[in-house]
């Protein structure tokens, strides 16, 4: 009986957890000068692109810290992964894309903010760089807001969210 409990290892209970991330270029679509406008197609490639290599689950392992064992690249169960890019002309008109995960996990796990950002950054640095109207300088980088935050895992579909979502001014990546 002892030999049968100290061989005896316990099942780790599986959780899964629910991400959205959020980049919005704090770029107006109702700007005066129209740069933004004129580079809208260019600057949706860029997010999309970036979109796709963030929804790569190599990509992500790599972005996430497993809290328990203090180490990086928690092991992943199960993934999915759905995103969108918003460019909206009403109201203020930022132009901003979600990513929302869905991961199956063994241990306590987070993102890594500050290397997500990091990442984040340098990526979208070539197709965030804005000149004056007018200005033969080099343009300024004008960084995005890059926020993660934990959803509540209550049959949140990703697939549902998008479907609510629907317009001329949304598009899935």
């Amino acid at each position: 009986m002892i030999s049968e409990l100290i061989g005896k290892k316990e099942k780790t209970k599986k959780k899964r957890s629910v991400f959205d991330l959020t980049i919005n270029t704090n770029k107006s679509l109702n700007t005066r000068n129209g740069t933004v406008l004129d580079r809208l197609p260019e600057i949706k490639e860029c997010l999309k692109e970036l979109g796709h290599n963030l929804m790569k689950q190599n990509n992500v392992e790599k972005l996430l810290i497993d809290m328990n064992e203090e180490k990086k690249s928690p092991r992943i169960l199960e993934y999915e992964a759905s995103a969108q890019i918003e460019s909206n002309t009403e109201g203020k008109g930022m132009l901003h894309m979600h990513i929302i995960y869905s991961i199956t996990h063994e241990t306590k796990i987070k993102f890594d903010l500050p290397l997500l950002k990091n990442v984040i950054y340098k990526y979208l640095e070539k197709c965030l760089t804005f000149s004056a109207a007018g200005e033969k300088r080099e343009g300024k980088f004008y960084k995005p807001y890059v926020n993660i935050r934990g959803r509540h895992d209550d049959g949140f579909s990703m697939r549902e969210y998008v479907k609510s979502r629907q317009g001329p001014n949304v598009e899935n990546i």
